[in-house]
């Protein structure tokens, strides 16, 4: 029964080969079996994932495939030798280090035992291999270490390069072809093709310093070099030499690209000189010439200093919009620039401000010579979004060191002449005496002083009657703005009112006289007679003026229909599209409108029947013509006429005599105002006034 038991349970002998094949392809180690002439034979599937191959590929192949180039030499002495020792000299058991070649050309160490054999009469080499221990984990990190060094060279175009100087041989890192432009299929260069790569004018400071190295010295050297299609790149090279026997044998550095940093730092160096929109030198550019040229200013060589401001630029951008304007001020720097000489420094100090540098005068004259150029050229009208737009210029004149050599001084001299120049009239140049520099100085004190009596209540209206010309009764009332200063007495509007626009006051000043009149006529006994306003240029044009005044009718409680608001024909004419559509919408509210001092500006019939208006008003100036009941006066007559035959109310200002009075009703003007038949007086006086003469039919 034992027998049986043995003879049932008694395992079945596996065939050998069947055994040995499984015992392979369950190894953790990597087989590999080579004939005599180094083919292999025999590799299991661990010799597959170490070498990155298919296993049955493997088998035919030159053994040395396996191993990397540099050591095939050796291996194939050592395999050799270890033939004709039988393989006494190498044990299984005995491990070595060698070096394996993955099918992707990664070099592997590994531990390696190797035996000879012989197999059916055949010599036969049989390596168990694994890979070294401990070695795989630093592999992997080399790697990812080359990859974070490679990608770091990338992104701060640093590239690395060796020579060996007896042969001529460079090897380039992959960013230095990125750099050069150059295909790294191609390899790299020799040095001659590198030194053909450097931009011909510095390829002298190249060889130099190539030449000093040699020698000894610190390889540092900044060049251009030109890429094959022709783009100029900026590099920096830093190496260093080794020697051999006393000789120079190999050199290595590196190569950095720095055009797109210089690139960046000339564009800063561009923003911070120049200016953004117009490519003017800006202010710090003037400001920094200014203090050299007026250190060196002398009576043989004098500074010339132009400053010069586009006339009622503000309007261009409160109607048209800040691109349109912008689009000016670009066309304005193009054509000053185009006047000055070769030596003169054209700038823009901001806004629509710009200054000249005229270095090297002999007197005002040739300054002068050059204003008047820079006028000329700004009177021509521009062409902007399909508009023509007209401005003119102002400008003030000064000299170093005439009028002194303070770079502050002289910028302030400038500005001083400048708004001499627009007192006059706008459009035209002033060169700087000590009396303008009062003068600007008792402008900004008496613009003070005006937001002082604003805010103060130092501001008053009074209010001139307007009556019918046939029968006298009282139509309606003009506000005039009064300011008595508590130490120097009434100043006239003619010398605050400029001031105000100037300043940009005007805005809370009008809004002021608007509200203060509207409150003031509104409560006067029996209702508001019609009541007429002057408006400010400046005002009219501002953003948001129809919806302002709305608001100040609402919150007074004064109708609309009461209302006439007084504006001058410079006003309307300066931009007529735009003063077309804010009239509409003024006399949408029912607010009536009138030209003030028609005729004194650019009387055209053509636009007057155009505008949206309801009266004229003559100015004074014409009503001085009628100097008797017989005096025929023709501008009166004819602005007269005009309004009659346009339906317009027509109204005379400056009514001093009874014979102007009779001239006006002989030839059917309407209304009239005037020292004959009321001065101003305030509120009080005139709501008596209002009362003793009655008013005219509403």
């Amino acid at each position: 029964m034992e027998e049986e038991r043995t003879g049932v349970n008694a395992p079945v002998p596996a065939e050998p080969a069947t055994l040995a094949g499984h015992l392979l392809r369950i190894m953790d180690e990597a087989v590999v079996c080579a004939d005599a002439d180094g083919r292999v034979v025999l590799a299991n599937e661990a010799a597959g994932r170490l070498f990155g191959r298919d296993p049955a590929g493997m088998v035919g192949r030159d053994l040395s495939e396996l191993i990397p180039p540099e050591y095939r030499q050796s291996h194939g002495r050592w395999m050799r030798e270890f033939a004709r020792d039988g393989g006494r000299s190498r044990l299984m058991a005995a491990r070595s280090q060698v070096k394996a070649a993955r099918a992707d050309g990664t070099v592997v160490p590994v531990e390696a035992s190797i035996a000879h054999a012989a197999v059916d009469g055949r010599p036969m080499f049989l390596a168990v291999l694994r890979e070294a221990s401990g070695q795989t984990e630093a592999i992997r990190r080399l790697r990812e270490s080359e990859r974070r060094l490679a990608e770091a060279a990338r992104l701060a175009s640093l590239g690395f390069w060796e020579w060996d100087v007896a042969t001529g041989v460079l090897y380039w890192s992959e960013e230095i072809f990125r750099i050069f432009g150059r295909d790294p299929g191609n390899g790299a260069p020799g040095y001659e093709e590198f030194l053909e790569s450097v931009h011909p004018e510095d390829r002298p400071l190249v060889e130099r310093a190539v030449a000093a190295a040699m020698e000894g010295e610190p390889y540092l050297v900044e060049h251009r070099l030109v890429r094959p299609g022709g783009e100029v790149r900026h590099v920096r090279e830093h190496g260093v030499v080794t020697f051999a026997a006393g000789r120079p044998a190999r050199m290595f550095g590196t190569v950095q690209d720095l055009t797109d940093r210089l690139r960046a730092e000339q564009e800063i160096r561009r923003l911070a000189l120049l200016d953004d929109l117009t490519g003017l030198p800006n202010r710090n550019t003037f400001r920094e010439a200014l203090a050299r040229h007026a250190a060196t200013a002398s009576a043989d060589a004098r500074l010339g200093l132009l400053c010069v401001d586009l006339d009622q630029f503000k309007l261009v951008n409160d109607n048209l919009g800040h691109g349109t304007g912008d689009l000016l001020l670009v066309a304005a720097a193009q054509r000053i620039r185009a006047c000055v000489r070769g030596a003169d420094l054209a700038c823009r100090l901001g806004g629509d401000e710009f200054t000249v540098l005229l270095p090297g005068l002999d007197g005002p004259d040739t300054a002068a010579d050059i204003a008047e150029r820079v006028l000329q050229s700004l009177r021509k009208p521009f062409q902007v979004n399909g508009r023509e737009l007209f401005v003119t210029g102002s400008v003030g004149i000064t000299l170093a060191p005439d009028h002194g050599t303070d770079p502050e001084q002289l910028q302030a001299n400038a500005d001083s002449a400048m708004y001499a120049a627009k007192e006059a009239g706008r459009d035209c140049a002033r060169l700087f005496t000590p009396a303008l520099a009062a003068a600007v100085s008792g402008r900004a004190t008496l613009a003070e002083q005006l937001r002082l009596a604003l805010r103060d209540g130092g501001l008053s209206l009074h209010y001139q009657p307007i009556l019918a010309v046939d029968g006298g009764a009282v139509v309606g009332c003009e506000a005039l703005l009064r300011w008595r200063h508590p130490r120097v007495g009434d100043i006239p509007p003619a010398s605050f009112i400029p001031v105000a626009e100037e300043t940009g006051l005007i805005g809370e000043v009008g809004a002021w006289a608007l509200r203060t009149a509207c409150a003031e006529v509104g409560a006067m006994a029996g209702g508001a007679p019609m009541l007429a306003v002057n408006v400010s240029p400046r005002e009219f044009r501002s953003p948001g003026y129809v919806d302002r005044v709305a608001r100040i009718l609402a919150e007074v409680g004064f109708p609309a229909s009461r209302l006439c608001l007084e504006l001058t024909e410079g006003v309307v004419l300066r931009d007529i599209d735009a003063a077309r559509e804010s009239l509409r919408s003024l006399r949408a509210l029912g607010i009536r409108i009138a030209l003030d001092d028609f005729g004194t500006g650019y009387s055209s019939l053509s636009y007057l029947a155009r505008l949206p208006v309801d009266s004229l008003k003559i100015d004074r100036s014409f009503m001085r013509e009628v100097t008797g009941e017989d005096c025929d006066a023709p501008l009166a007559r004819s602005i007269i006429g005009i309004g009659l035959a346009l339906g317009l109310g027509v109204t005379a200002e400056g009514v001093e005599d009874g014979s102007q009075l009779a001239f006006l009703r002989r030839h059917g003007c309407h209304q009239a105002q005037g020292y004959h038949l009321s001065r101003p007086m305030p509120a009080p006086d005139f709501a008596a006034f209002l009362a003793r003469h009655g008013r005219a039919a509403a």
